[in-house]
């Protein structure tokens, strides 16, 4: 089981930049490992961008960015997007990336964000179209 804690801020134009994660992997309810933990300005860790405001098609950001440590990076697939789950849908709407890392080369994700909600769905293409899907929206 994974647990983790995680740092963000938006700027005035609605850039979400990613400042780290304290992230525990426990096991039988004790930490197991820190793997992936980082935090920006320390050991030369640097903000990354978890969503540009304006994205296009085609555009390529690091997400995370400690060298050797936390390296994750999205290409943006779509910006008119179709997904619906259980717990939103958007039609011709969704931000889709696919998401990578230099670190685990074999990863491919691809996340599908819906406008004024965020991430709906996550697809773990490596591991055989594994689905991750919101089921229920609170406002």
């Amino acid at each position: 089981m994974l647990d983790t804690e995680d740092y963000f801020a938006q700027q005035n134009d609605g850039t979400i930049w990613y400042f780290g994660e304290s992230s525990k992997q426990l096991e039988n309810g004790d930490i197991g490992g820190v793997e992936g933990s980082f935090l920006s300005s320390v050991d030369g860790a640097k903000p990354g961008i978890l969503m540009k405001a304006a994205p296009k098609v085609g555009d390529v950001y690091r997400q995370e960015f400690a060298l050797g440590v936390a390296e994750d990076a999205a290409e943006v697939l779509s910006t008119t997007g179709t997904e619906s789950v259980p717990g939103a849908s958007c039609n011709g709407t969704c931000l889709v990336t696919h998401d990578f890392s230099p670190l685990e080369p074999d990863a491919n994700e691809q996340k599908f964000y819906a406008p004024g909600i965020g991430d709906i769905l996550e697809i773990d293409v490596a591991a055989g179209g594994i689905r991750l899907e919101l089921v229920s929206v609170t406002h």
